[in-house]
């Protein structure tokens, strides 16, 4: 368990139910898809609701539930960890093909969150972003 990469959310309690769960892991290999239950949910974005009730495989991120798949509602809620191709393959597909043939809606709510302001701020963003924008310009890179 690497203390740096917890927050505020990582509250006595929480390290108390997480700590024994990685401890025990120690020794064991960790698969690309696995996700580990203790503690969780922590912190929940606004839609976690609906997408669990859709049929969403959960994922953790900085204690913040996020969507990793989703599969019908009757199927088991986890991945069988596997450094083969996921279970998750056939779903994706077909979201993919739906987003592809109609519209889809991602969740940006585990992303991370910049500010980036002060002099040389324009001059770095273009730089770093993948196209310039003209005058002044306001972004605004996170969920609203």
């Amino acid at each position: 368990m690497d203390v740096a990469r917890f927050g505020a959310f990582a509250t006595p309690k929480y390290t108390a139910i997480k700590v024994p769960e990685n401890y025990s892991r120690r020794f064991r290999l960790a698969y690309p898809n696995e996700e580990l239950p203790a503690a969780r949910p922590v912190r929940r974005s606004p839609i976690y609701d609906r997408l669990k009730a859709a049929g969403a495989v959960m994922g953790a991120n900085f204690a913040l539930e996020h969507r990793t798949v989703v599969r019908a509602a009757r199927r088991s809620p986890t991945e069988t960890p596997t450094y083969r191709r996921s279970e998750a393959f056939p779903f994706v597909r077909a979201e993919c093909q739906a987003v592809r043939a109609e519209v889809g809606v991602y969740e940006t709510t585990n992303y991370g969150k910049y500010e980036v302001s002060g002099r040389g701020a324009r001059r770095w963003l273009d730089r770093v972003w993948p196209v310039a924008y003209p005058g002044s310009v306001v972004w605004d890179l996170r969920p609203c």
